[in-house]
């Protein structure tokens, strides 16, 4: 089975190695992007966590997979205080989410368990 990482960079003629910087940024609410620049970007060890999200998600087969890396990268605790959410310096999960559907296999239907599966993690 593909990864999400494979299919991405094939429909969009990116290269393997540009996916993380890719996903980096658009997931990242765009308000958020001088706050991210002025921490040092994405090599920042304050985004130690986003960079293992994506590396994860790159990886991802099925939805299943993301959502296990929504729940591990929402329950992480390092850097998580008031200041990153106002500063929007972490990744948007509803932006994550529809990346995953635009391109992982079984998310087009709205009545597949994967695409239930979502539904209960909006808010």
């Amino acid at each position: 089975m593909k990864t999400l990482q494979e299919i991405y960079c094939v429909e969009n003629t990116c290269r393997v190695v540009q996916f993380r910087r890719l996903m980096w940024w658009k997931t990242m609410p765009v308000f958020g992007w001088p706050c991210v620049i002025l921490l040092g970007g994405i090599r920042s060890p304050r985004f130690e966590a986003e960079r293992r999200m994506l590396d994860g998600l790159a990886l991802a087969e099925d939805l299943r997979d993301v959502r296990s890396l929504i729940n591990d990268y929402l329950g992480d605790t390092a850097d998580r205080g008031w200041l990153r959410p106002v500063m929007g310096t972490q990744i948007s999960v509803r932006r994550l989410k529809n990346v995953a559907r635009a391109y992982l296999p079984g998310a087009i239907s709205h009545g597949s368990s994967a695409f239930q599966i979502f539904q209960k993690m909006e808010p």
